[in-house]
């Protein structure tokens, strides 16, 4: 079920993985645009992908051995400016991941979807 597209929409980083031949979100960290940094003319996501990975693998929720580059990823920011979001993923981005990555962040409005090198690097679509 699609969650509910009312103002709430998130900005975050996120992880993507398959599963039995699916693509599916593997861990996001989202908030509430009103919570989020300020960078430039953005709201983004305090966050970046290594701590949140580290604190995973302490965790025990994905191996010990693993790196926060293995799967896909990508971070969800909003322009105060433009009024829209902005996704930066990498080539590996489709449009079943753009659907998944929408409904999981509750974002219903205009949404620029940038092909970002910094997140081309990864060496596995699951574990």
């Amino acid at each position: 079920m699609d969650r509910q597209f009312v103002d709430n929409a998130k900005i975050g980083i996120f992880w993507v993985c398959m599963e039995n031949e699916v693509w599916r979100i593997f861990h996001a960290v989202s908030y509430p645009i009103n919570l989020g940094q300020t960078y430039g003319n953005f709201a983004i996501a305090g966050e970046s992908h290594d701590p949140i990975w580290e604190s995973l693998k302490r965790h025990g929720i994905i191996p010990y051995k693993s790196d926060y580059t293995d799967l896909p990823r990508g971070r969800v920011a909003y322009s105060t400016v433009e009024k829209i979001y902005y996704v930066y993923a990498g080539k590996w981005i489709n449009k079943q991941l753009k659907q998944l990555i929408k409904n999981e962040f509750c974002i219903s409005k205009k949404i620029k979807w940038i092909i970002d090198f910094h997140y081309n690097n990864i060496s596995k679509f699951h574990f």
